[in-house]
């Protein structure tokens, strides 16, 4: 039902689905995030630590979502099957 009023509001669908195939994963732009931001912009340790995150947290949870994708229901089901984790 969407498609058709997408289809019928006049977008183009074929610009929509090349969109969709051309957006980057979580675990794709998290190896950049990880060498712009977080190297260079806290210190070692604490970079440690959002690596560790990401490796061991967040890409196995998310890595394989699209980031447009990501909702907060996906934040907050990570969020809360961490919540033991220190």
């Amino acid at each position: 039902m969407a498609i058709i009023a997408t289809i019928k509001s006049g977008n183009d669908l074929v610009d929509r689905f090349a969109a969709d195939r051309a957006a980057v994963t979580v675990k794709e732009f998290a190896k950049p995030f990880d060498q712009v931001h977080i190297l260079v912009r806290v210190k070692a340790t604490t970079a440690k630590g959002y690596q560790r995150l990401l490796e061991k947290a967040i890409l196995p949870a998310l890595g394989r979502f699209k980031v447009i994708e990501v909702t907060l229901a996906n934040i907050a089901k990570l969020y809360h099957d961490q919540r033991h984790n220190p």
